[in-house]
């Protein structure tokens, strides 16, 4: 199998999973209100495919191919990514979302790509935000839900 069939073969369930759920087709490059589905989904197979034990990874270059873009376009994209991730909760949300999903999609230990989200909010996002993140791992029975963490904490993850 050659690598195009196999980029085919890892990113087409995942453009079918959002599709369905989102009703957002990435290949069209449509948006979904200040959404941009493309732009996350970018980032979440980029993300899980480097998370997963697997011998196949996709890299930028493998998503240009996929969505018929150039590679430049691709690092446009992922800057826009952090941007607004940092910028708006509904599209952090979303972006998680789709993350953990992919990573389920490929196996991967969904706990341990939350561990390294945490990490980057911990270094990159406030207090109040890392809170919220927080109370997400207790839902998602991630951490027990008597498990908090006061500000000493908070800096010892970060240092980790």
């Amino acid at each position: 199998m050659n690598r195009n069939d196999k980029i085919l073969q890892y990113l087409e369930p995942k453009r079918q999973a959002i599709l369905e759920e989102e009703g957002v087709d990435v290949l069209d490059g449509k948006t979904k209100d200040i959404l941009d589905c493309k732009v996350v989904f970018m980032n979440a197979a980029l993300q899980c495919s480097e998370a997963n034990e697997e011998d196949f990874k996709v890299i930028q270059k493998d998503l240009a191919f996929y969505l018929n873009i150039t590679d430049s376009q691709v690092h446009y994209y992922l800057e826009r990514h952090l941007a607004r991730y940092k910028e708006s909760a509904e599209f952090r949300d979303l972006s998680d979302k789709w993350k953990e999903k992919f990573c389920g999609f490929d196996s991967c230990n969904p706990k341990e790509t939350y561990k390294e989200a945490l990490g980057f909010a911990i270094n990159n996002a406030s207090e109040r935000l890392c809170k919220k993140i927080l109370s997400m791992a207790i839902e998602c029975d991630y951490i027990d839900k008597e498990t908090v963490l006061n500000k000493e904490e908070l800096k010892v993850g970060q240092n980790e």
